[in-house]
């Protein structure tokens, strides 16, 4: 527009045409600058839209199949809440609730565990315990009375225990509610501290009946073809030994595990947290059963060091020090 404006004017009607054109141009231009910009922001509106995801750094450890697979699915999906156990989002009190999925597995993972926890005690009583208890009582038996009596000690008991505890948490596994079930069990968990306080003593002697050695060829003869049985599933008597010592701990972990995942809300709050009061107590019970026996042995080996055996040992006593015995001279 401005080079029509300078031109040279021969008349003032050249002039007016000339700015009339002037600002047709200017006119047209304006125009068509807004319809660029309406049309770009139409199309903008109707375009979708596609979210972009920030790409994550490959972990160096990952192999490309891993990286095209991971590239390939995506972001990963956002995880549906799940309902709490009164189907509503927060508790009345305003305490979180922790999702039913979260606890419905660790209760499924406990039921698992003991269930199989007693299908272990079966076999160990049905195919070791059971037999060899019941031949010890022979005339001439492969197995004494009392390597018999140390090495199984109460299986029956702790056997018996458990498969009520795995009765009833199938009952209420349905509804949730378990805690009266374990806090009523616990306290005959007890019942393991003569199992668990002589269990060392019995890994000890076990290992010397499987030495090569005349006497012991019939037992383990014996227990060659009971591992072969199929209704052992290839476990021996020395890996089975050990189970029942190890499980109140074990069980102790899972009930904490539970009780994490159980609002203040619910109603196995209360009997769970009694529960791990309990076990506490069931704990240092057996801490103390382990205490004793190892008491019992010290003074037993301090009995056996006297040339006239004094039975220290027939009244309960306590070792109080051992050391080395110096006389003293009234007069230093």
């Amino acid at each position: 527009s401005l080079s029509l404006v300078s031109l040279p004017l021969r008349s003032p009607l050249s002039f007016r045409a000339a700015c009339a054109r002037a600002l047709t141009v200017w006119l047209f231009f304006c125009n068509t600058i807004l319809i660029h910009t309406v049309t770009s922001q139409t199309a903008a509106a109707k375009a979708p839209t596609i979210p972009i995801a920030s790409p994550s750094k490959p972990s160096p450890f990952a192999s490309s199949a891993s990286a095209a697979a991971s590239a390939a699915a995506g972001p990963p999906r956002r995880p549906v809440a799940a309902a709490t156990h009164n189907n509503s989002s927060s508790s009345s009190n305003g305490n979180a609730a922790a999702p039913v999925g979260d606890r419905g597995a660790i209760l499924r993972q406990l039921l698992e565990e003991e269930e199989a926890y007693a299908r272990l005690l079966s076999i160990y009583h049905a195919c070791y315990s059971g037999p060899l208890t019941q031949m010890s009582k022979a005339v001439d038996p492969i197995l004494s009375p009392a390597d018999a009596s140390l090495l199984f000690r109460n299986v029956d008991i702790v056997l018996n225990i458990n498969a009520k505890l795995v009765a009833d948490l199938r009952t209420r596994a349905a509804s949730g509610n378990v805690g009266e079930v374990i806090v009523a069990m616990v306290p005959f968990l007890k019942a393991y501290s003569d199992y668990v306080s002589r269990q060392s003593h019995a890994a000890v002697r076990l290992e010397k009946l499987l030495q090569p050695h005349p006497q012991h060829e019939s037992l383990i003869r014996w227990l060659d073809v009971a591992k072969a049985d199929p209704k052992a599933q290839g476990y021996a008597l020395s890996d089975l030994l050990d189970v029942p010592a190890n499980y109140v701990t074990a069980f102790e972990k899972r009930i904490q595990r539970l009780a994490a995942a159980t609002p203040a809300s619910h109603p196995d709050h209360s009997p769970l947290q009694r529960s791990l009061a309990l076990l506490q107590d069931v704990q240092a019970h057996l801490a103390a059963a382990a205490k004793q026996v190892k008491n019992h042995d010290i003074i037993m080996a301090v009995e056996e060091r006297f040339l006239l055996s004094p039975k220290f040992l027939d009244a309960p006593r306590r070792l109080i020090c051992q050391g080395t015995l110096t006389k003293q001279c009234r007069n230093a």
